[in-house]
């Protein structure tokens, strides 16, 4: 398969994701998880980025060094993952 030309929706029907992604109930992603994706994010993308250390992605984001996160990452119960 031509995987390499494909965009999110041919992804989405190829693995059959329609049901996970409409799923309001998954969890946030753990440390371990994201720590893989850093991980192959580094392998497959690039291997000299860098993450932020100081906040793990699992408690924020922030959109200068010199601030605290703006935004943290909560399930809200019947709506599903986001950004508070």
């Amino acid at each position: 398969k031509d995987w390499h030309l494909w965009g999110y929706f041919n992804f989405k029907e190829n693995f059959n994701c329609s049901g996970y992604l409409k799923d309001r109930t998954k969890p946030l992603p753990t440390m371990e998880y994201w720590e893989t994706m850093l991980e192959a994010y580094n392998q497959v993308v690039d291997p000299t980025y860098k993450f932020d250390p100081d906040i793990p992605p699992t408690q924020g984001y922030r959109l200068n060094e010199d601030g605290p996160p703006p935004y943290y990452a909560k399930l809200s119960p019947g709506k599903g993952r986001g950004l508070f």
